[in-house]
């Protein structure tokens, strides 16, 4: 193990300089920690010919970095600091949360390693283990939701399960009449074989054979019995051990399914009631299956047979349709329980970017968030039929999700689009516009009354949301200006808008102002930090149509449902009124 001083991490606020401890290890995990989003920068000095390697150097901009033969980047030595966080270079390339490696390499010397962690700022190490679980899982998670209820199953989403669990579940769901009636059929028509049998008996049953007749012979003693042959019923054959053996599988992954979610108190406790009851559906269902194979696998010829592992590729073509059926469906869910589905690069990416990370995160809890309070996703993204992979979250995807909400005795039937971060165009003729400098909101949240017979639909409201990865305080300094033009400066026309006829008079009347923003209020998704100088900011903002929701792992969405039920009933207020304003001429 070497200390070089020759490569020092510099913290330019005026600490104490720290030098990087080499090893021939590579996996020694010599590590200096830095903070995400501080002045740090890497110090190396040492003979002209060396290389410093360092992972995630594509992610900053310097001249002095260069590419060796092989395409790697590297540093060449320098009294001149590599930044590894600059703020004039406006963050926009800068070293994120996570470990990364330098190499070492001198001429006619072994290389030598060491690392540097960076530290997330706004997040434990935990809550960032906890945001990129989530990130992925919920992913996987509300798209298999979705083709669940597409092909007629109703297993909810929830968090405490895996995309893995989810697939079980929905084979479970999807074969579970075809699993029945091949077990009935089994069970009355089992396969078997005739085994023949020889035993001494004074009376013999079948005529004596050769073997019979030496035997006999050389036990004379036993002259008045008769060595012969019986012909016995044989379920110990290789089909029916096999079969026990899926069985034995299948009620190993029913009883892991039945676990995680009579642990996992949420499923059946937390949830609102269409996914309480949903769950209590799958139990049920679960523990059909579990009974039904016990007692299966309790019947006499069962019980007598051993449960040996057996090549079922020599196997397949001695079975019958039921025995085949068995082996698809245990084959069904070894690929579920192991199955990966490949994530677009996109998200590899987004791992080792945390603002990027929170982003989409926020992205997420959106969607998740609006289905908690009742809406559905129908299309777009990861709910779009036919998927066959976790499409990349492209600037302008929108996921169209539908609902209905009841006042005063009128069913008001809304359709929501969710826009990830597609820029607003300064041209009139389009849906939605502004003439403001900030026209490039992380989330936008479209609302439409789509409440009339024939389907029509039109724009009422919007709200947009924006993901913040700082401390609230510095976002009320920093990016206020771009909130407000959010507010005020995102604008539509009565060729996009209240559109239906029922907005007929009320336009007619200039009770709508089209000269005013379309937006009604802004929500910044934060990671909020607990703290009294937190919750004073927050207080500040209490009132104004600028609201901030923190928003961090584990937390769950209360207060972004509280958020779109408070601002979605203020839109339905605003289309009762003037509804019933065209109602009084």
């Amino acid at each position: 193990m070497d200390l070089l001083d020759k490569v020092n991490l510099v913290n330019n606020r005026n600490e104490p300089s720290q030098t990087f401890t080499f090893s021939e290890d590579e996996f020694a995990f010599n590590t200096l920690n830095a903070k995400e989003n501080c002045l740090y920068s890497i110090i190396f000095e040492g003979d002209a010919e060396d290389k410093l390697y360092i992972d995630g150097l594509d992610l900053i901009s310097d001249s002095r970095i260069k590419r060796d033969e092989n395409n790697k980047m590297y540093v060449s030595p320098s009294k001149v600091a590599l930044h590894l966080y600059n703020n004039e270079k406006n963050n926009q390339s800068n070293y994120l949360p996570g470990i990364y490696r330098l190499k070492m390499v001198r001429t006619g010397k072994e290389p030598l390693y060491s690392w540097i962690k960076i530290d997330p700022k706004f997040l434990s190490n935990s809550e960032l283990h906890q945001l990129r679980l989530d990130v992925e899982n919920t992913i996987r998670g509300l798209a298999r939701s979705f083709d669940a209820n597409v092909n007629g199953t109703l297993t909810s989403y929830n968090d405490d399960l895996t995309s893995e669990d989810y697939e079980l579940l929905a084979i479970f769901h999807r074969e579970e009449q075809n699993f029945r009636q091949t077990l009935y059929g089994i069970r009355t028509f089992p396969k078997f074989n005739i085994a023949a049998q020889y035993r001494w008996t004074v009376k013999s049953i079948s005529p004596l054979d050769n073997r019979s007749v030496q035997k006999m012979a050389s036990h004379p003693a036993k002259n008045k019995q008769n060595f012969a042959k019986t012909r016995l019923i044989n379920f110990n054959i290789p089909q029916n051990k096999l079969l026990k053996e899926q069985l034995v599988y299948v009620l190993k992954r029913v009883n892991y399914l039945i676990q995680k979610i009579e642990n996992s108190s949420g499923l059946l406790h937390r949830k609102v009631n269409s996914q309480h009851n949903s769950f209590r559906d799958d139990l049920s269902r679960l523990k059909s299956y579990k009974d039904e194979i016990l007692d299966f696998l309790n019947c006499s010829w069962m019980r007598n047979t051993s449960l040996k592992n057996t090549h079922e590729v020599n196997l397949l073509g001695n079975m019958n349709y039921k025995y085949i059926f068995m082996t698809k469906f245990v084959k069904k869910l070894k690929l579920a329980a192991s199955k990966q589905t490949d994530f677009h690069r996109q998200y590899e990416y987004y791992w080792h970017r945390t603002d990027l990370l929170y982003e989409i995160w926020g992205y997420i809890q959106v969607i998740k968030s609006l289905e908690n309070i009742g809406f559905k996703p129908i299309d777009g993204w990861i709910f779009n039929k036919g998927r066959e992979c976790f499409d990349e979250l492209k600037d302008g995807t929108a996921v169209t999700m539908v609902g209905d909400r009841v006042l005063s005795s009128e069913d008001h039937h809304l359709k929501i689009r969710i826009i990830y971060n597609q820029r607003i165009s300064a041209n009139k003729n389009v849906t939605v516009w502004t003439n403001g400098s900030h026209n490039w909101p992380d989330i936008r949240v479209d609302l439409y009354d789509a409440s009339d017979v024939d389907g029509s639909k039109t724009l009422i409201g919007m709200l947009v949301l924006d993901t913040k990865y700082r401390r609230l305080k510095d976002v009320e300094r920093d990016a206020w200006d771009q909130l407000a033009s959010y507010l005020d400066q995102i604008k539509t026309s009565e060729k996009y808008a209240f559109t239906l006829k029922r907005y007929e008079r009320a336009k007619n009347h200039s009770i709508i102002d089209f000269s005013k923003s379309i937006v009604s209020a802004v929500g910044i998704l934060y990671p909020r930090i607990v703290s009294d100088q937190d919750d004073d900011l927050v207080q500040r903002f209490s009132g104004k149509d600028i609201i901030p929701i923190g928003l961090i792992p584990g937390n769950g969405t209360v207060d972004l449902n509280h958020f779109f039920d408070k601002q979605i009933g203020k839109l339905i207020d605003k289309v009762v009124y003037l509804t019933r304003f065209n109602n009084l001429f």
